[in-house]
């Protein structure tokens, strides 16, 4: 008897050593494992995305397409939170420079959002929810519209903004004409005499469109308005699903102007097409001065509308490289140039103002001298008095 007592002890004893080692690796080898599996998917981008993601995959094959998503992005249906993941999915697959896997929900619930270059979802979304969350719902303001007031979005269409906000700047009150209200959808006529109807905005178009300080959203409504424009122009074959698509990565400011004035435009180029990221000095930049003078000054005395680009990387602090501003006045006695940038943002400079350590810049708006605007800036584009030739039908 007190022999099978021992060897049933002994068992016993084997038993809970191998039970014990069990427990002990299955703790300590998936520790990592574990650690994915409760933070992937835990954020609120994750959780929203993966309520919707086999809904959204219109053809069943495991991502998102920038297709599938552009329709997302134009449904009236969706709307708050969900929009605010419709509007992240689109700016992640707007990105060109970089750009990310196959939009694939295990991608989307466990990507990077802190490591250099990633995009990150998680800050996007916030942002976008924000902006739908205080977004007002009517065109107009309690105020008339004002240049302190725009403020580029998401979107690299500077080079529409930083004419429209030329436009308002000489307009005032009879901007407001360009918009009017209809029961089903808005209509903008431009200044070269197109008018484009234009559907109400859908949340997520809100969250990814230019704001105006929360006075209406005309500005939002004019940017698809053009959107549309050149999307019309285009043959059946190449028009987008969602027209902003054609202006979220860059466009002709020369061309804006045409569509705002319905005047042609011409170019002068600060810099040569050899040296494009070296600035102007000496004899060189005296001529190229020179040459700019009386064009400024015609300009600005026929209110005219003017825009100038900086090159490929800003030479000065507190200016964006590949970015389009307006111009807003020149003073020929001083030889200074008033300048206002899409962003609308402030500035305030390291040192003394000028070429080395930039201007100070308020509400996106600043002054140089002419000298600096042509070694600043790569060229200029600038309205004339002569229209538009006439389009054969």
């Amino acid at each position: 008897m007190n022999r099978v007592f021992q060897h049933a002890k002994r068992c016993l004893s084997r038993q809970l050593v191998l039970t014990l080692a069990f427990c002990v690796t299955s703790i300590l080898i998936p520790v990592h494992g574990l650690h994915a599996q409760t933070t992937k998917g835990t954020s609120e981008f994750a959780k929203e995305l993966q309520k919707h993601f086999n809904e959204w995959d219109l053809n069943k094959d495991g991502q998102l397409s920038d297709n599938e998503i552009d329709k997302l992005v134009l449904d009236p249906k969706i709307k708050g939170r969900t929009a605010a993941v419709v509007a992240t999915l689109e700016l992640a697959s707007r990105r060109k420079k970089d750009p990310l896997p196959p939009l694939t929900l295990e991608y989307l619930t466990a990507a990077p959002s802190k490591a250099p270059g990633q995009f990150n979802f998680d800050r996007t979304f916030a942002s976008a929810i924000t902006k739908i969350q205080k977004a007002p719902r009517n065109v107009w303001g309690s105020m008339d519209p004002d240049l302190s007031m725009l403020h580029q979005g998401r979107m690299g269409d500077c080079f529409f903004i930083a004419p429209l906000g030329a436009l308002l700047h000489r307009e005032g009150k009879s901007f407001k004409n360009m918009i009017v209200v209809k029961d089903t959808h808005f209509e903008v006529t431009f200044g070269n005499g197109q008018i484009v109807k234009v559907k109400p905005l859908t949340d997520a178009e809100i969250a990814l469109g230019a704001t105006s300080e929360g006075q209406g959203l005309w500005l939002a409504i004019l940017e698809k308005a053009y959107a549309e424009s050149r999307n019309q122009s285009l043959t059946q074959d190449k028009q987008k699903e969602l027209a902003t698509d054609l202006i979220a990565n860059g466009g002709s400011y020369t061309r804006v102007i045409q569509a705002l004035t319905g005047n042609e435009t011409r170019t002068l180029a600060f810099r040569s097409r050899e040296a494009k990221d070296q600035p102007l000095s000496g004899e060189s930049l005296d001529k190229k001065v020179a040459q700019l003078r009386p064009i400024l000054k015609k300009a600005m005395a026929e209110k005219r509308l003017v825009a100038v680009g900086t090159p490929e990387t800003a030479p000065n602090p507190g200016l964006k490289g590949k970015h389009a501003y307006a111009v807003l006045a020149y003073d020929e006695t001083k030889d200074q140039v008033t300048l206002w940038n899409p962003h609308g943002n402030s500035f305030k400079p390291k040192g003394q103002p000028g070429f080395e350590n930039g201007w100070p810049i308020k509400d996106g708006v600043f002054i140089v001298s002419t000298a600096d605007l042509v070694k600043s800036f790569r060229g200029m584009g600038y309205e004339t008095d002569k229209p538009l030739a006439k389009t054969k039908k």
